[in-house]
């Protein structure tokens, strides 16, 4: 059970990553067509998908390092990479 819980979960971080890549890529379009050529929200959406993505990367790591038995060492990763998407939902 625990590896279906794993795989979902990844299954929707990638979702995830995916949207704020389509945002993004939307954001830039819409700033090509202004004649400042940008758009405060391009920003955002390129530092939200940095962070999901070293997010996505942490709990992978986590993954591995929990099948290795490093527990201690896969909790802090699980935990930093989930810091790291609170901190994006909290802006």
């Amino acid at each position: 059970m625990a590896l279906a819980t794993e795989y979902i979960f990844d299954y929707f971080l990638m979702d995830y990553v995916n949207g704020l890549r389509s945002f993004g890529h939307n954001s830039h379009l819409k700033a090509a067509r202004l004649k400042p050529k940008k758009r405060a929200s391009t920003g955002n959406w390129v530092d939200a998908l940095a962070k999901a993505e070293h997010a996505h990367v942490l709990l992978r790591e986590a993954a591995v390092l929990a099948e290795s038995g490093k527990f201690q060492e896969a909790e802090e990763n699980a935990t930093s990479g989930v810091n790291e998407l609170s901190e994006r939902l909290a802006v």
